[in-house]
């Protein structure tokens, strides 16, 4: 099962990517945990850049996308051993 499947708003990626953007080896930019819902928040690099672009995008000659993710309702979050700079298998 795609990962885009579990989106609440899966056509704001489907719009740009023609199969949804694999989550693995992403960089992430920032991760905040909230646990009074328990929330988190991610914002990662992806390794694909879009099929269609927005013209903004192509006008100013961009060459990569990010986006953040909210995920809801955890249950456990394990890091395992996490460095600084290391890149990360999201899901599958």
């Amino acid at each position: 099962m795609s990962w885009l499947k579990l989106a609440e708003n899966p056509e704001a990626v489907s719009s740009l990517f023609d199969l949804p953007p694999t989550l693995q080896n992403v960089e992430i930019f920032t991760f905040k945990i909230d646990r009074g819902g328990p929330t988190a928040e991610l914002t990662i690099a992806l390794n694909e850049y879009p099929s269609s672009p927005p013209l903004k995008w192509r006008t100013q000659q961009a060459n990569h996308v990010t986006m953040t993710l909210q995920l809801l309702a955890l249950g456990d979050i394990d890091f395992g051993q996490v460095r600084i700079e290391q890149r990360f298998k999201l899901i599958g």
